[in-house]
């Protein structure tokens, strides 16, 4: 686990490089400057995506998403792909048998966190019954009694989840094992989004989230970039020169390998 400290050690160690440590850099600032770099990193590369969970409401065609969730990649109903359009080439002409279920979406005219579906969903979601294991779930969960049951874990999660099917699951913990024959139901959407952590704010102690280390050991370059660029006695025009090289070079690597997506049919 990378945690925030280790970043800040690698920062001031090369910042006490040939000369030493010139000017005032605060353990405020590197907190400030750390929250930026991570989100600079997620936010460029969609490197870490998750699946958002929409229940439907009947004749209702925008949905919000957590603040955390940034660009919108795909959108599910009824086990079935949603089209992404244009505002303006939306298709506006559905048959009487396909408005149960949206079939579009778009951001183009909606708010920050908001998707809109095409047609508004004639049909809305039930509200799910909520079950709390304690002591973590280990084994296979299969068969729910209703399609509206939802599980929230916040302990650790170990074995197989198989044919759950419009159900939700949320875990707080570490989740290891296999997810099997997981399908949408008829009165929800799933979103897959992009994502930065939801902390706003860190301390020293903390484990950095979302990215995986060999991402974390980068961040020193976002950081050493922005102190070396500023104006002031620690500007330093070839060694910013030289951040900024490391820093794309992570960003190209990371934007590389989500590029490699497999397109949804």
């Amino acid at each position: 686990m990378y945690t925030v400290s280790m970043v800040y050690d690698e920062v001031c160690q090369l910042l006490l490089e040939r000369g030493g440590l010139r000017f005032t850099y605060s353990s405020a600032a590197f907190l400030r400057d750390i929250h930026y770099a991570i989100v600079e990193t997620c936010q460029r590369t969609a490197i870490v995506k998750e699946f958002f969970p929409i229940d439907f409401v009947a004749g209702t065609a925008d949905y919000t998403l957590p603040d955390n969730a940034m660009d919108f990649h795909e959108a599910f109903a009824g086990n079935r792909h949603m089209q992404k359009v244009s505002s303006l080439y939306e298709d506006k002409d559905f048959g009487l048998d396909d408005t149960v279920l949206p079939q579009e979406w778009h951001r183009d005219t909606s708010d920050a966190n908001v998707i809109h579906v095409i047609p508004p969903p004639s049909i809305g979601g039930s509200a799910p019954v909520d079950v709390q294991p304690s002591g973590g779930m280990y084994g296979t969960i299969g068969g729910p009694a209703t399609a509206q049951d939802a599980f929230t874990v916040e302990d650790p999660l170990y074995g197989t989840l198989n044919s759950i099917t419009g159900s939700y699951i949320e875990s707080d913990g570490p989740f290891f094992g296999t997810i099997s024959d997981i399908t949408t139901g008829d009165e929800s959407m799933i979103v897959i989004a992009s994502v930065r952590p939801a902390a706003t704010s860190y301390a020293l102690s903390d484990v950095i989230p979302i990215l995986p280390d060999t991402v974390c050991s980068y961040l020193k370059w976002f950081i050493l970039e922005k102190i070396w660029s500023m104006d002031g006695e620690a500007k330093d025009i070839q060694r910013a020169a030289y951040a900024t090289a490391r820093k794309e070079e992570i960003l190209g690597i990371l934007a590389a390998i989500m590029e490699e997506d497999l397109p949804v049919e």
